[in-house]
């Protein structure tokens, strides 16, 4: 009953930068999603990565990821890669958001807490079912390169989570 994570947006700002919108319906209570985001094991197992850090308003947080990462130059650097940033709000079963940038320095224009993620969460019943829809708005990406990228990125993390409730 869940649907597949869609892009809702993905518009250059008048700034210039990229914005891209992530949603999709989750067959289950906004209490259980945010429990899962808001939970350092569990958000780790969403994200396919290590969190080190308490989650906890104002904090840091670092997604570190067993994997390669491939800059816009098409130069491909060893694992790991790391998302560097803090937690920005903790709004119980409505918000959880937190700045993200590259952690190891490989992109000059992707420091470390430039960006802004935010996971919303509203209560929606589709179909008969009660559950949830998650959108995840990431704000202020410097280029489309950046933000296909990370499209592509959150589409699977919500994937992820979508298949703990199938």
């Amino acid at each position: 009953m869940s649907d597949a994570p869609t892009i809702k947006d993905f518009v250059k700002t008048d700034h210039g930068k990229f914005n891209i919108e992530i949603s999709t319906f989750i067959k289950a209570s906004p209490e259980t999603v945010y429990g899962i985001i808001s939970n350092k094991e569990s958000f780790a197992e969403f994200m396919s990565c290590e969190i080190k850090e308490e989650i906890k308003p104002g904090g840091p947080i670092n997604f570190i990821f067993d994997v390669a990462y491939t800059d816009e130059n098409g130069v491909t650097h060893d694992p790991p890669a790391i998302s560097t940033g803090k937690i920005v709000d903790m709004i119980p079963n409505e918000l959880f958001s937190f700045t993200w940038g590259d952690g190891r320095g490989f992109n000059k224009d992707f420091l470390p807490g430039s960006t802004l993620v935010e996971f919303k969460i509203k209560p929606e019943t589709q179909d008969g079912v009660d559950g949830c829809r998650v959108t995840i708005h990431h704000s202020d990406l410097l280029s489309e390169h950046m933000a296909k990228d990370h499209s592509g990125g959150w589409q699977y993390h919500l994937q992820n989570c979508i298949n703990k409730f199938a």
